[in-house]
């Protein structure tokens, strides 16, 4: 087992990095700890590299021509199964998804130390009992998704349901997203709050401690929510389009 002494990083964190909520927002650095592996992979490889070729320096000795002492170098890195090319690192920023934190960001809101800028937008919006039915979007400058409203934008059109081998992810209105990781056939309490995936029917439903739920179809679209009980709203999809919100 290696040492954790230089992976600090990685041995003191989850092995699933998951968003951690901050004043209400989900904030994510899996890419930085993802990177960070990959850039001690690759240090370990180049000193795996370095020992291969000491080693077959000191086979040969002061006997041979530079052409022989080369195969044999290259030979004995072959054997070796080294990987002689380091690649590029690449770290995802950190993503902040949702509404604007209240610390780290400037009145735009612009985040003073990335750089990275939010913009809300309420398109259409109800007192009274339908101020559930609301229409808003989220713009993030580090949102790499095109949504219905263009790059970095997310909106109704974008929230949903996602599933690979090890969990789910939902996907809200404004960008930010809730991972639920497997539990034998099912699903265990999101990562971050008080949130429960179930399979139902022909789709999914999640729900939370306070009454509310969300209904999702087969294809992980968002069909129908509730904040509690007297009301609800329903989206209505068309040939794979969001049409209608209705309450």
């Amino acid at each position: 087992m290696r040492s954790c002494v230089p992976r600090r990083l990685r041995c003191e964190a989850p092995t699933t990095i998951s968003p951690v909520v901050v004043d209400g927002v989900g904030l994510r650095a899996s890419g930085v700890i993802s990177g960070f592996d990959s850039y001690i992979s690759a240090n370990d490889e180049d000193v795996r590299w370095a020992n291969v070729v000491a080693e077959a320096f000191e086979a040969a000795g002061g006997s041979g021509d530079s052409d022989s002492l080369n195969a044999s170098i290259t030979a004995a890195i072959e054997a070796a199964g080294v990987n002689v090319e380091r690649t590029e690192l690449k770290i995802d920023p950190p993503q902040a998804y949702g509404a604007p934190p209240t610390t780290g960001y400037a009145n735009d809101p612009v985040n003073t130390a990335t750089g990275n800028f939010l913009e809300p937008e309420t398109d259409m919006a109800f007192d009274g009992g339908c101020s559930a039915l609301l229409m808003g979007r989220m713009y993030n400058s580090l949102n790499r998704d095109v949504g219905a409203f263009g790059p970095g934008w997310s909106s109704w059109t974008e929230a949903g349901l996602r599933f690979d081998d090890s969990q789910a992810r939902w996907t809200q209105f404004d960008g930010r997203e809730i991972f639920f990781s497997r539990l034998g056939e099912g699903w265990d309490q999101a990562t971050t709050e008080a949130f429960w995936l179930t399979a139902e029917d022909e789709g999914h439903r999640i729900t939370d401690n306070k009454g509310g739920w969300w209904w999702f179809d087969a294809a992980g679209r968002l069909v129908e929510y509730a904040a509690g009980e007297g009301f609800a709203v329903a989206l209505r999809w068309v040939e794979g389009r969001l049409r209608v919100l209705d309450a």
